[in-house]
């Protein structure tokens, strides 16, 4: 006695048009390629109007107005 395994649309189609298949696969994807090109866009987008703040102690100004807190390693005193 044979079983018989239902097929699914995917192999279906593939054992039926392998050509039509393929270039509905090459059409979807294009799709797919376009939507992430235009949604990193609108992410980028939103992204930068998130305000980058920094700590409250670091210090406004130059790089002179900055403190050195604590020195780990220096490789010029080494």
């Amino acid at each position: 006695m044979l079983l018989q395994v239902p097929q699914s649309n995917f192999a279906r189609q593939l054992v039926v048009n392998p050509l039509h298949l393929g270039k509905s696969l090459k059409e979807r994807l294009a799709s797919l390629e376009e939507d992430l090109v235009r949604l990193t866009d609108e992410l980028q987008q939103e992204a930068q109007c998130i305000p980058n703040m920094s700590h409250p102690d670091v210090p406004i100004g130059e790089e002179d107005s900055s403190v050195v807190r604590k020195v780990v390693f220096d490789s010029c005193n080494s």
